[in-house]
């Protein structure tokens, strides 16, 4: 993908551990920086994708990361910024590029 390149932490949810007032406490680990094209998604390319993209506000295109399996229920980070992971196309299933639609948390 032409564009500049961003650098993204993908993140995984660890196993929540309870606290001492019958909750849990939440945290994520790094799994690793992956570089690709992080884009802004419009409402076309949202239709094209169709029920995958549709609370998506961003489009990640990277090389398809090996020794990884992105999951839905990752997250990525950059900074202060978080995007949850709303779904994934990898074209006929090649394994070259994936294309990673997102959505920014507040």
């Amino acid at each position: 993908m032409i564009g500049p390149k961003t650098t993204l932490t993908l993140e995984r949810y660890s196993t929540p551990v309870s606290d001492s007032q019958g909750g849990a406490t939440v945290s994520w680990y790094s799994v690793r920086a992956i570089t690709g094209t992080l884009v802004t998604i419009d409402e076309r390319e949202r239709e094209f994708a169709g029920r995958i993209a549709a609370d998506a506000t961003h489009v990640f295109y990277v090389d398809y990361p090996i020794g990884i399996t992105i999951q839905d229920k990752d997250r990525f980070r950059v900074l202060t910024r978080v995007f949850e992971i709303e779904g994934q196309k990898n074209k006929d299933q090649r394994n070259i590029r994936l294309r990673v639609f997102l959505k920014e948390t507040v």
